[in-house]
């Protein structure tokens, strides 16, 4: 008896315990990400650049287009990409301000508003109205990463 009491509290504790892989990127884990990655990341931002012509968005998952006009040859080349760095989405923004946003999200968990995602953005982001928990670090020059948890 006292065996099973042990093992219905061992098995209790490890299921109560938060799933790692559930969790929000530390800032080192994103810091490292962004190094080890850099030149892919670099590449990407200037293939959407070059892409971003009669479209306002584009976005790419790593295996589909989601929107955009993109060649076959060219989404395999994103695909290829996408599937080599830590990002399963790419998206690219141009605003009616004429500004121009890139996103990479390089983690994700859950749901839009009920889990958490961090983000790889070149440009300064801010907290949206419906996150319950925000966080944001300058990893370098203009690029910024946010987690965002709802």
């Amino acid at each position: 008896m006292k065996n099973l009491i042990i093992i219905v509290i061992v098995f209790c504790i490890s299921a109560c315990s938060p799933d790692p892989v559930s969790q929000p990127l530390t800032k080192a884990d994103i810091l490292s990400q962004f190094q080890t990655n850099e030149l892919i990341f670099l590449k990407l931002r200037s293939m959407l650049l070059e892409d971003l012509n009669s479209s306002t968005v584009i976005e790419i998952y790593d295996d589909h287009v989601l929107s955009g006009d993109i060649t076959e040859e060219r989404s395999e080349e994103y695909f290829n990409l996408l599937k080599s760095i830590p990002s399963k989405r790419a998206t690219v923004i141009k605003r009616e301000d004429n500004t121009i946003e890139v996103e990479f999200v390089i983690f994700s968990s859950g749901f839009v508003f009920a889990g958490c995602s961090t983000t790889l953005t070149d440009y300064n982001p801010t907290k949206p109205y419906w996150a319950d928990e925000y966080s944001k670090i300058k990893v370098k020059d203009e690029w910024y990463a946010a987690t965002v948890c709802g």
